[in-house]
């Protein structure tokens, strides 16, 4: 499974309309780490910015709607799960990316890395 270029840029821009820019990994490497390192250190309000990306976390929790949605076939080859969502469903790819980066933006605000809310 793999986000097309097309998602993959809306999924870019709805990070950077929701100020969250510079959280997101510059490098493969770092967006590695990023993923490696909660497994033995979840994030928290102290450790959140050395471990949190909103692109990577919006990306897995896309894949995990697909799996559930799709089951299992949704791992076989680089199908885009947003293109696959909105086939039988229209519009639901931009529901999945408006919802996956506001659960971001949430959870950076639990973690103190974004402003709460006014």
């Amino acid at each position: 499974m793999k986000i097309c270029a097309e998602h993959w840029t809306r999924l870019r821009k709805e990070v950077e309309d929701s100020g969250m820019t510079h959280l997101v990994s510059r490098s493969g490497k770092e967006a590695f780490q990023k993923i490696v390192d909660p497994l033995t250190q979840p994030a928290t309000p102290q450790n959140g910015a050395d471990n949190f990306d909103p692109l990577m976390g919006a990306n897995f929790a896309i894949w995990g709607a697909a799996i559930k949605d799709g089951g299992l076939a949704m791992m076989a080859g680089d199908k885009c799960p947003l293109c696959e969502c909105c086939r039988e469903n229209p519009g639901l790819d931009e529901d999945w990316i408006k919802g996956s980066i506001a659960d971001e933006l949430n959870h950076a605000r639990q973690l103190g890395l974004m402003p709460k809310v006014q």
